[in-house]
């Protein structure tokens, strides 16, 4: 068998096995296109609205790819970023006035990238490279100063805000389950461990583990994609996507049954 023999067959067996799901495709496909399509954005807070939600939709299409050709395990991490991008999108819809902070932290990072290149591979940036960086910086904050540097671009950590946007409820299925296989971890090389005679082997994942990530991130990142939509509404008031946003709900209960998202789990 050729590769695309190989990716052929495992597409027939993806539509096979989740054809509720796929067959529930063209709807969403539909209502991000009817979503994205905003006449003027006028402010700073929209435009990381709609940029953050058109990286979500763009996370999902990647997750489709890998879960068609059963690389549920690739995918997870994917979920993960999709649900950050749903999080900060919603943030900063409920605090508009936090948008500076994330447009500056883009300034934040590149200083530190700056720093890091000189410290550890010797690279010696210009004056005038160092002042653009920090007169940007300066310029997003509030007092005119340089401000302190930060992990995150908020005080707030992913699961506190998860908390304050209403999503408190999806952390362990978003986020805590796919960071499993986002790293290199020890957590990690344990599921891809296997049982034989009795004794656990080093490495490669089950079919049934494989599977099990496959129906995971599909389910998770379904979810996510729809709240997404209604984000999108609520954010820009297109009223033409309310029945749209409703087909895609009754298609994720039909392809969905039995799972709580909660936890991850059917």
């Amino acid at each position: 068998m050729n590769d695309l023999e190989y990716l052929s067959k495992n597409l027939a067996e993806f539509k096979q096995r989740y054809t509720k799901f796929a067959a529930s495709v063209s709807a969403l496909t539909d209502a991000f296109s009817n979503a994205f399509n905003v006449p003027v954005i006028t402010s700073h807070p929209d435009y990381l609205v709609l940029g953050l939600s058109r990286l979500c939709s763009d996370r999902f299409e990647d997750i489709l790819i890998l879960c068609s050709q059963r690389r549920g395990e690739g995918a997870m991490p994917l979920v993960r970023a999709m649900f950050e991008g749903l999080v900060n999108a919603s943030y900063i819809r409920a605090h508009p006035e936090k948008a500076e902070d994330f447009i500056r932290y883009l300034f934040v990072f590149v200083k530190r990238v700056q720093t890091q290149a000189e410290r550890l591979n010797g690279k010696i940036l210009s004056a005038e490279q160092k002042k653009i960086v920090d007169d940007a910086l300066a310029s997003y904050s509030a007092s005119g100063q340089r401000p302190r540097r930060k992990h995150d671009w908020t005080d707030l950590n992913l699961v506190d805000r998860a908390k304050d946007v209403g999503f408190a409820e999806y952390v362990v299925a978003a986020y805590y389950r796919p960071t499993e296989t986002a790293h290199p971890s020890m957590l990690h090389l344990y599921s891809l461990s296997k049982k034989a005679n009795g004794k656990q082997l080093m490495f490669g994942a089950s079919e049934e583990f494989a599977n099990q990530k496959v129906g995971e991130a599909l389910r998770i990142s379904h979810f996510l994609a729809i709240e997404v939509l209604v984000l999108l509404h609520k954010t820009f008031g297109n009223e033409q996507l309310k029945p749209l946003i409703a087909r895609c709900l009754r298609d994720y209960s039909e392809s969905w049954a039995g799972f709580d998202l909660a936890d991850g789990q059917t």
